[in-house]
């Protein structure tokens, strides 16, 4: 069964290490988003869009749902409010875990940062691999899944307009 032109096959998952570092007085903002929807797509992250970068993407998540939509994907996330990141992994792992998730939280380094759990393992793009240390400074983690784009339109509902997403015009 085709479920697109990128077809979601977690046996394409492909475990790999964040090209740029977080290091915003040099102007460079970390990449593991990219990365892990990288991995979880069997892609490079050099072939994602860094979404993590203010100057390109105002907006990440529009940017990433928009780039996803243009690939018939979609992301799916859910807040997961827990004590710590074992408990979201022992969750995602007790669900089947066969599907890779993107979860996001806090890092050793005080920084919001992605990781992947697939299989019962978690993935962490940076060098450390220390993971995620708590929850984000909402006080939740965010469980990410990539899924097929089930909808009779190929348009997206929103375009960007002079750097803002605003809704498209019929």
């Amino acid at each position: 069964m085709n479920l697109g032109p990128l077809s979601i096959d977690p046996k394409q998952f492909k475990a790999q290490k964040q090209l740029i570092m977080h290091n915003p007085e040099s102007g460079e903002h970390g990449d593991c988003l990219r990365t892990c929807v990288a991995m979880c797509l069997g892609m490079e992250p050099q072939d994602v869009p860094h979404f993590g970068d203010p100057s390109l993407f105002p907006d990440w998540l529009a940017g990433l749902d928009y780039w996803l939509a243009e690939r018939e994907l979609s992301v799916f996330g859910i807040p997961v409010f827990a004590d710590n990141f074992d408990e979201i992994t022992r969750q995602l792992a007790l669900s089947g875990g066969c599907v890779p998730a993107i979860v996001t939280g806090t890092s050793s380094r005080e920084l919001t940062h992605a990781v992947v759990v697939h299989l019962g393992e978690v993935f962490d793009p940076h060098p450390s691999d220390i993971g995620l240390t708590g929850p984000e400074s909402t006080g939740v983690f965010w469980v990410r899944v990539i899924a097929p784009l089930l909808t009779s339109t190929r348009t997206h509902p929103f375009v960007m307009d002079e750097g803002v997403w605003a809704e498209a015009s019929s």
